[in-house]
């Protein structure tokens, strides 16, 4: 008889996470960051990502990694590159394994504003941006997480990480809180 009230009430909470539309909350605060921890690390697909922008942006200048979470509560990214000469840009989503090209466009004049990765620079991975959030008291959902580097005399690559309604600035290279 034991066994049928357990299936009966795997059944219900089952079934009241469909009514919800997703995974139901059973108090473990990390379960709003499954979604991100529980994939590999974005900042080391961007040569996977870069082979599928090669026929749009030659060169494959790499300026943007952003993550944001999807339309059924899974965490997409898309890494943005921009061809040797500034006019061509590609925007690659990836998941690590496959990488397909969801915009392109030639620009008729160089963009300012934004500044090359390199992510041999990058010391902060998206784990360790995450540590750093919750240091900082961030909780709740992830909204996105993005890495670029503005084009100004002293440039640093920074993530910007939106976590429950708050957003922190970290130095990508040194780790450091950016005010």
């Amino acid at each position: 008889m034991t066994k049928y009230l357990r299936l009966f009430a795997a059944a219900a909470l089952l079934s009241f996470a469909f009514a919800c539309g997703g995974a139901a909350d059973l108090g473990d605060e990390d379960a709003n960051n499954d979604d991100v921890k529980a994939s590999a690390e974005p900042t080391t697909w961007v040569t996977v990502a870069a082979a599928a922008a090669k026929k749009y942006a030659s060169g494959t200048n790499l300026v943007v990694i952003d993550g944001h979470l999807g339309p059924v509560d899974n965490f997409l990214w898309t890494y943005t590159f921009v061809s040797d000469d500034g006019l061509s840009f590609a925007t690659v989503q990836c998941d690590g394994v496959t990488a397909k090209v969801i915009e392109h466009h030639k620009n008729a004049a160089r963009t300012m504003g934004q500044a090359m990765l390199d992510m041999t620079t990058v010391k902060v991975s998206v784990s360790k941006l995450m540590t750093i959030g919750q240091k900082q008291g961030l909780h709740g959902r992830v909204g996105s997480m993005v890495l670029s580097e503005a084009l100004t005399q002293t440039m640093h690559p920074h993530w910007f990480l939106t976590q429950g309604g708050k957003e922190i600035i970290v130095d990508a290279k040194t780790a450091a809180l950016v005010q």
